[in-house]
């Protein structure tokens, strides 16, 4: 996601965080492929990251692996800037995977996911304002992502066949071409 979003606002310094140092490391080869404008380093999100520094971060389907979710939206909000977007994506606590085979649960969850309701209540009581929410993750996006489950110790080479397949699932269920109950919420919203 960092290198997408790199490539969409080339003026933009993308900051990634995360304490996985193999996440970091395949991030930062990613972007350093291209030259882009990112920097990633290993941070624990529920200890400051910095004050007002930043006009946009994201969080996406992490924040059910942080134990301590609460102090990490608080941390986001601090860092930043006022009237900074919060983009974020999470579980709904009901998902299911599409096929009855695959994980019933995420890699790394502390829980399951979040309810609606509860979850914007966290972002408000962070100090954010709620400006737009999705459902997400229907049952072809959910299929794409069952699939792809089954091949993560797979060599890229090898699965690379696979990733046009996978994101055009991803593409249809979110043009709607698709079924089932939403098993996400995409949130955006802006520090107060």
């Amino acid at each position: 996601m960092s290198r997408d979003v790199c490539r969409a606002h080339p003026a933009w310094t993308v900051v990634g965080v995360d304490l996985d140092g193999d996440v970091l490391r395949t991030a930062r080869a990613w972007t350093g492929d291209e030259h882009l404008r990112a920097a990633f380093y290993r941070a624990d999100l529920t200890r400051s990251v910095g004050t007002g520094l930043y006009d946009v971060v994201l969080a996406m389907e992490c924040l059910a692996e942080i134990p301590d979710d609460t102090a990490a939206l608080t941390r986001l909000a601090e860092a930043l800037r006022p009237g900074g977007l919060l983009v974020a994506h999470v579980l709904h606590a009901n998902w299911q995977p599409v096929l009855r085979s695959s994980r019933q649960d995420w890699e790394r969850e502390v829980r399951r996911g979040y309810d609606r309701d509860s979850f914007l209540g966290m972002l408000d009581a962070a100090g954010f304002e709620v400006e737009r929410v999705a459902e997400t993750t229907r049952g072809l996006a959910q299929l794409a992502g069952d699939i792809g489950q089954r091949f993560e110790s797979t060599p890229p080479v090898a699965k690379a066949p696979l990733l046009p397949v996978m994101m055009a699932a991803v593409g249809l269920d979110r043009a709607g071409v698709t079924w089932g109950p939403s098993r996400g919420l995409f949130v955006e919203a802006t520090r107060r």
